[in-house]
């Protein structure tokens, strides 16, 4: 997905303090794999996480290939790294 949109894969708790995210929630209590695509800025102290209307379809087109390829693997992310036999089942 970062090769789509240009983004560095990170985990959030590698940037900020994090606990108790629904990321956590998903992943820790549904055992779903999820994912979360902070697209502009590039910060909250470069203004917040609320674009400007201007910038909607410019970042939404940015991504749109990204989620595209999320989408592929929905059903068993664990084919992105040849899991599936182990995980999909």
């Amino acid at each position: 997905m970062a090769q789509a949109n240009g983004y560095t894969p990170q985990q959030s708790s590698d940037l900020y303090l994090t606990d108790g995210t629904i990321n956590d929630w998903l992943w820790g209590d549904q055992r779903i794999v999820n994912f979360t695509y902070e697209m502009y800025p590039s910060s909250f102290w470069g203004g917040g996480f609320y674009p400007p209307s201007s910038v909607i379809d410019r970042e939404t087109a940015r991504n749109r290939e990204a989620v595209l390829r999320l989408l592929d693997y929905a059903d068993c992310p664990y084919r992105i790294i040849g899991e599936e036999d182990s995980y999909c089942g």
